[in-house]
């Protein structure tokens, strides 16, 4: 596992388009929902998150191939407690073969990590809330429900609802 750079830009594109698309392609009401939607893993979207001061990104591998990538970004409060001292996990992937490996709990680790070192109080994410097989992982991190909020985007009427989940940092 490493900090992502710049030059990770398209790396990043590569692997959250790979693996939202697998997960969630099926929510979405049409393919230019979708298409929208895949657009934000753009590797110029990316690089505008890798120069800012408040984001850091980590790369994991598994046998020296790309297997996931999380994001953090400090200085932000949940907008279900609203308190100051937040850090969100904006993007969490990890591409299907690489799941079950300990990987995500090594990027949260370092996650973990910065987080504590910068300051922050909590972290936060938020999450569809049918993805239960990401629930139970993240209460597996320490994570609790605090809030729930529901899509704008056209997606299906039935996968709309998002939980807010948040982790207090010791």
């Amino acid at each position: 596992m490493r900090r992502a750079t710049l030059h990770d830009a398209a790396l990043l594109s590569m692997i959250g388009t790979a693996a939202y698309a697998a997960t969630y392609a099926d929510i979405w009401e049409n393919a230019g929902g979708l298409a929208d939607k895949l657009a934000t893993f753009r590797p110029d979207a990316f690089a505008d998150c890798l120069q800012s001061a408040n984001a850091q990104t980590w790369i994991a591998t598994l046998d020296g191939a790309p297997a996931g990538f999380l994001t953090l970004v400090n200085g932000v409060p949940s907008p279900a407690s609203k308190r100051d001292g937040g850090a969100e996990i904006t993007r969490f992937y990890l591409l299907g073969p690489a799941s079950g490996q300990g990987i995500g709990r090594a990027l949260f680790e370092a996650a973990l990590a910065e987080a504590t070192t910068v300051g922050a109080r909590y972290l936060w994410l938020d999450l569809m809330a049918h993805a239960h097989w990401a629930e139970k992982a993240y209460i597996r991190l320490g994570f609790r429900v605090t809030g729930q909020s529901e899509m704008t985007a056209a997606v299906r009427a039935d996968r709309r609802a998002k939980l807010v989940m948040e982790r207090e940092i010791a």
